[in-house]
């Protein structure tokens, strides 16, 4: 008759840890979401930078050459101090 009550004490760990369990189920959809994004995001980043270079569609080769979009890569100038 020992078994049934080391079930009970295993089944009430098992309850025990089910919050937590959940916790980590919900945030390891969050993450994989915003990993998606993160990843997104750096693609885009990495496109317009060599647009701006000019090296977009070109196959870039150690210690080539790039031309800049001049007109691309001059940011107005912010106010200073008011």
């Amino acid at each position: 008759m020992a078994f049934p009550e080391r079930a009970d004490a295993v089944r009430d760990g098992g309850l025990k840890h089910l919050p937590l369990t959940r916790m980590i189920q919900n945030v390891d959809a969050r993450l994989a979401e915003t990993a998606g994004q993160v990843a997104e995001a750096a693609m885009g980043w990495r496109d317009d930078l060599l647009k701006a270079l000019g090296a977009d569609g070109k196959k870039l080769t150690p210690l080539r050459r790039v031309n800049p979009d001049q007109a691309r890569s001059i940011r107005p100038a912010r106010p200073c101090c008011r």
